[in-house]
């Protein structure tokens, strides 16, 4: 095959697939996203003290593409959610407190929220997210601490809480349990 057939090949590679997704499921997706992020902010923004900290961070837009888009996904269950948002803002306060290089404070927030992360079994991406914006607007807000972490855990919370009642009134199942192999117990006995 020459060159030139091998670039338009390879470019063609590179376009879409066609959406395998109808028209009726995207518009039940996007939806609830506009529900569970609005639901999110404004229990948040009505219910939390304004001040430094934000009442609705950028990585839930992250989340609610998972949640509603990609339910079945091990990325976007409750427990990867909310304690993956949870400890991957903890470790970007830890960076803050304890980490004063520009460079070396969001690569290590990253970093450190991916591990913690792997060992929760908590593996959200977002929450890489969250790290690196704890680290990145930590000189704009004042206490970062526990008021950011507690934000993070409450918007996290009530976005997966709308998710679990969007996903059942719509006739979802959501969560998703990965089905597990059970081998039956031993008899003793061969064939």
């Amino acid at each position: 095959m020459s060159f030139r057939l091998r670039v338009k090949h390879g470019l063609r590679s590179l376009r879409p697939q066609p959406s395998r997704t109808h028209l009726r499921e995207q518009l039940r997706v996007v939806i609830g996203m506009f529900l569970g992020v609005l639901f999110t902010a404004a229990i948040c923004r009505t219910g939390l003290p304004s001040g430094a900290t934000p009442w609705l961070i950028a990585p839930m837009g992250a989340s609610a593409v998972l949640i509603f888009g990609l339910p079945a996904s091990p990325l976007a269950q409750p427990w990867a959610v909310v304690v993956g948002h949870g400890i991957s803002a903890l470790v970007g306060v830890a960076c803050v407190c304890l980490i004063s290089d520009p460079l070396l404070g969001p690569s290590c927030a990253v970093a450190g929220a991916m591990a913690a992360m792997y060992g929760l079994r908590s593996l959200h991406p977002p929450g890489g997210a969250t790290a690196l914006y704890a680290v990145l607007a930590a000189p704009t807000l004042a206490p970062l601490g526990l008021s950011f972490l507690g934000t993070v855990l409450l918007n996290a919370l009530l976005l997966t809480l709308f998710a679990l009642s969007y996903h059942r009134l719509t006739g979802q199942s959501y969560p998703v349990h990965p089905f597990h192999h059970r081998h039956p117990p031993l008899s003793g006995k061969t064939e």
